[in-house]
């Protein structure tokens, strides 16, 4: 008697069962819609249609079903936590294609339902029921590229699928390794990019993995791509669905000729090298490779020279004063030649034994050298070696001349020469804001501009011609300075570097070398602080209206008169040196080591001469031996 099926019914849970073709495996947050539930009820009928007559029994099961439930499993099974005996339900007559296409279109369409649950509805529905990408590409509204993009996470092997389903993998890492078509390689991609050194990769981090390790250019492949017969079992390159230009859906970022097989790419490369070797032992040549190659270039052929015994006769390199290659080198001399593998580039190099290389280059008339470098080169590096040495045999014979002169005259050697030589050198390794300070102090008022100056800073700010001014003017009276002005120039350029307050320490106690060399100068620096006090602080910017103690600004020798004008402007608008450290502790003379401070705020003259001060990474280049 034929069956009649109502349109709407209420039907005992007993009597339902889940699809078996249902692409979703996951139910979350059932608790709460069966609680919800208990208290009102199934609020919207699920869809289903009578069991299939050429469908097996579920299994754990003992009599068959009478429906198949099309959409509505997540709600089949919250009444079923919620103890309900029936559930309302729509019942239509579909066919199997008919309700592959509600469980796509309307299940997984749901925010619930994971990116590989959606492949895989797409790729039954492809396989099983004849559908296209473009046709399923309407259905869901989705473009043809998303569907193909979600389609490729079904080729991921089992062992990644189930860390994608532990929630260790996101979908779009997931489907980067997707595109990795062994298995092997798949597991070896996902354990990198999950238990990499500092915890999982990034999305990024991680496309860059496998774009190095596991894709391969094939325009740079030894082998030849057009021959199917290299490796029977994948043919051609070109045709290879694993080459990114034949599936351009998948790979919308990456050039058309990468594959995407690196195991493949092996095979290939290692079955060519057999046949390339094979066709040269049968040319009479000696032959070297795999293991025995990896022994003699275990990193591959980079240059001239293959390990310790052979060189390569293409790679240029020096022979007698001439760069060119050893083939050409030895032109007209029977040398024998040797193939040996690029283990790296998966080639064989034309190569010539050091030793029989060297007979022919003697034939040739060439001076065997045992460097590869240009030998214009290593005579320029001897050179300078020399010239090297001489300065540091002249600095040494100096070192000496000064330390029996120190003895002989108890320390007094310095002659004004000298000092201008260490004022210069000091004075140039000053960082720039540090001769700022001291250009402002000894040139209140900017000197006037040369015409080489005016036309360098026609467009920079006023302040910064006036300082560079200032910088140059200083540069060009050091030379002319007295021998007590030099002194006084020298002890500025040392304390000038304490003058920085950081902003990053707590502790800005006033440092020990500036309060021990102003208490040897005579002064109270308990008054000093007080007379600030007591009136208002100019702003640091402005230039010392007075000149510096010691008579130091334009202080000349009596025997140079016309040096006054010289200070004024920068000869030829000379600038001062600016690298990027402080030397000013450098020309300190003191001999105890110390590295105090004074107590905070700097308060407090001290009764006793307080140590003197030699910064402890330093040279004390003043002092002269005893």
């Amino acid at each position: 008697m034929e069956q009649t099926i109502s349109p709407f019914a209420e039907i005992e849970l007993q009597r339902l069962a889940p699809s078996p073709t249902n692409p979703r495996k996951t139910f979350t947050d059932l608790d709460d819609l069966a609680a919800s539930i208990r208290e009102q009820g199934v609020m919207q009928p699920i869809l289903v249609r009578l069991w299939p007559d050429d469908y097996p029994t579920p299994e754990g099961r003992d009599d068959r079903p009478t429906y198949e439930i099309v959409a509505g499993e997540r709600r089949y099974r919250a009444a079923q936590l919620a103890g309900l005996a029936s559930i309302p339900a729509l019942v239509r007559p579909l066919n199997t294609r008919q309700v592959l296409e509600a469980q796509i279109v309307e299940n997984l369409q749901r925010r619930d339902v994971t990116e590989l649950e959606e492949a895989e509805g797409y790729q039954l529905m492809m396989r099983d029921h004849g559908y296209t990408a473009d046709q399923l590409a309407e259905k869901v509204g989705k473009s043809r590229a998303y569907i193909y993009g979600r389609l490729k996470l079904t080729a991921l092997c089992e062992a990644v699928r189930e860390r994608y389903r532990a929630g260790e993998l996101d979908a779009s890492r997931a489907l980067l390794i997707a595109r990795i078509p062994v298995p092997a390689l798949q597991e070896e991609a996902a354990k990198a990019i999950l238990e990499g050194w500092n915890g999982p990769m990034s999305y990024r981090n991680a496309a860059r993995h496998i774009q190095d390790r596991y894709t391969l250019d094939l325009n740079k492949a030894p082998f030849d791509r057009n021959n199917a017969f290299l490796w029977l079992a994948a043919g051609d390159c070109n045709t290879c669905p694993k080459r990114t230009g034949n599936t351009p859906e998948l790979y919308p970022d990456t050039p058309a000729d990468v594959c995407t097989d690196p195991s493949c790419y092996a095979t290939k490369k290692t079955n060519h090298i057999a046949q390339q070797a094979e066709l040269h032992r049968e040319a009479g040549f000696k032959v070297i490779t795999g293991d025995s190659a990896k022994k003699i270039a275990p990193h591959g052929i980079y240059g001239a020279s293959i390990g310790n015994d052979y060189v390569a006769l293409d790679h240029k390199s020096y022979y007698g004063d001439k760069e060119t290659t050893a083939r050409k080198a030895i032109k007209g001399h029977d040398v024998p030649t040797v193939m040996i593998e690029d283990v790296r580039a998966g080639t064989l190099v034309p190569a010539v034994a050091k030793k029989d290389l060297d007979q022919a280059l003697k034939a040739s008339g060439i001076r065997v050298s045992t460097s590869s470098r240009n030998p214009r080169e290593l005579a320029r590096e001897r050179a300078r070696k020399s010239e090297q040495q001489f300065r540091r045999a002249l600095f040494d014979a100096h070192h000496v001349a000064k330390a029996a002169d120190a003895h002989d005259n108890n320390g007094d050697v310095l002659n004004e020469a000298d000092l201008s030589l260490i004022a210069r050198q000091f004075w140039a390794r000053l960082h720039h804001d540090a001769q700022k300070v001291i250009g402002r102090m000894y040139f209140p008022e900017a000197p006037a501009e040369s015409e080489p100056d005016a036309e360098r800073f026609t467009k920079n700010p006023d302040y910064l011609r006036a300082d560079y001014l200032r910088i140059s003017a200083v540069t060009g009276m050091i030379d002319d300075l007295a021998k007590r002005a030099l002194v006084t120039l020298l002890l500025d350029i040392a304390l000038v570097g304490t003058l920085d307050v950081p902003t990053y320490i707590e502790d800005i106690s006033t440092p020990l070398p500036l309060l021990a060399a102003v208490h040897r100068a005579g002064l109270n620096a308990d008054e000093i602080r007080a007379s600030l006090d007591a009136k208002p602080t100019k702003p640091a910017s402005t230039p010392p209206k007075a000149a510096p103690a010691g008579g130091a600004t334009h202080a000349s020798k009596e025997k140079k008169p016309a040096t006054r004008a010289k200070q004024a402007a920068p000869a030829g608008g000379k600038t001062a040196a600016k690298p990027k450290t402080q030397a000013a502790a450098a020309a300190s003379k003191a001999k105890a080591k110390t590295s105090g401070r004074a107590a905070a705020g700097g308060k407090g003259q001290p009764t006793d001469d307080p140590p003197a001060y030699r910064c402890p990474n330093t040279l004390d280049m003043l002092e002269a031996r005893a």
